[in-house]
């Protein structure tokens, strides 16, 4: 049952990724996708690793938008940078501590992070995260754990 569902979700992406239709491509992307379900066969992935997604779509739906206006807003910053006579940045790498419990909220949390413009994640550990920011403040930190919060409320109470 999860090979025909990772084969839906898998011709899905190739879909809308790649937007072509044409029948070679079309059969290029369904050879693709049976060579990737084959190797997750052979290493047994499929059979022990459970799909588990402890997420609140409705917190997730809320959370999306707060990102997405963070994102707006490092955006500006990183315009303002850019576009100054005399860049002045304050380079740095900290750690952040990492607050979701499940991997998959850890997984959204490093993502987040560097999606948000000026910031990337470059290391993940147990319990912290490594982070490039292009523009050290004093209220970075604190708005990385505020994110590193809102994900974990995404996350449901089971988890």
């Amino acid at each position: 049952m999860k090979s025909v569902v990772l084969l839906l979700i898998f011709s899905l992406i190739w879909i809308l990724l790649s937007g072509y239709f044409e029948l070679l491509l079309l059969g290029f992307g369904a050879v693709s996708i049976l060579f990737v379900l084959f190797i997750l066969k052979r290493m047994r992935v499929l059979d022990q690793t459970p799909i588990e997604f402890k997420i609140n779509p409705f917190k997730l739906t809320v959370y999306f938008f707060w990102l997405l206006i963070e994102v707006i807003k490092a955006n500006i910053v990183v315009c303002k940078i850019i576009l100054s006579p005399k860049i002045k940045v304050n380079q740095n790498m900290i750690d952040v501590s990492l607050e979701p419990n499940t991997e998959v909220g850890q997984v959204m949390f490093a993502n987040s992070i560097t999606l948000t413009p000026g910031t990337v994640t470059v290391d993940t550990g147990l319990k912290s995260l490594v982070v490039h920011s292009l523009d050290l403040q004093r209220e970075t930190l604190g708005e990385l754990e505020k994110m590193g919060q809102y994900v974990r409320l995404c996350e449901t109470k089971d988890s």
